[in-house]
């Protein structure tokens, strides 16, 4: 038996206690995971079942991956350097990626605004940049950490002129 965990860095101890009692020492385990992208706190997750992997699991081997196929290597390098200053850090390995699809060209920006409505008019700003720099409507996408997040930027955007695709949440969608 092989088993696969994806998301490694959000199990918690109980899950854990699992995974050993399924693989044993880790022979036949292959994880994905990264401390730094935990985000399930709240349910236990803790950047210590990373920190602990080669103990809870001995007989595994560990490697990096040294390839980012998502991300342009501005991205990369941004993650990076805040990533050093982030908690979950200490004791993970660092990172040395190189982008697949190379650099863009363009640096990320980092703005602070003071409300959610200075945020959308902020992302509306940068979107008509874009489409008066020749990136088309069409050609543009906004990512959102939440559904409900992202239906009010896109009221918001439509509100300020831009056309929006937004199909609404993906679990209310009918089957």
């Amino acid at each position: 038996n092989h088993v696969l965990v994806d998301e490694y860095q959000d199990v918690n101890r109980s899950s854990v206690r699992l995974l050993k009692a399924i693989v044993g020492e880790g022979r036949n385990l292959w994880v994905v995971g990264d401390a730094r992208q935990s985000i399930y706190r709240f349910r236990g997750a803790s950047a210590t079942n990373m920190a602990q992997f080669s103990l809870d699991f001995p007989g595994a081997q560990i490697a990096q991956l040294g390839v980012n196929y998502r991300s342009r290597q501005e991205v990369i390098d941004a993650f990076t350097a805040f990533s050093g200053t982030m908690k979950a850090s200490t004791g993970s390995m660092p990172l040395h990626l190189n982008a697949s699809r190379g650099a863009s060209g363009a640096r990320p920006e980092f703005k602070v605004v003071r409300s959610t409505d200075d945020e959308i008019s902020a992302v509306a700003a940068t979107i008509k940049h874009q489409q008066e720099a020749g990136t088309a409507f069409r050609h543009q996408a906004l990512l959102c950490a939440s559904n409900a997040r992202l239906s009010e930027i896109a009221e918001g955007l439509e509100a300020r002129g831009i056309p929006v695709l937004h199909l609404g949440s993906l679990f209310e969608r009918p089957v």
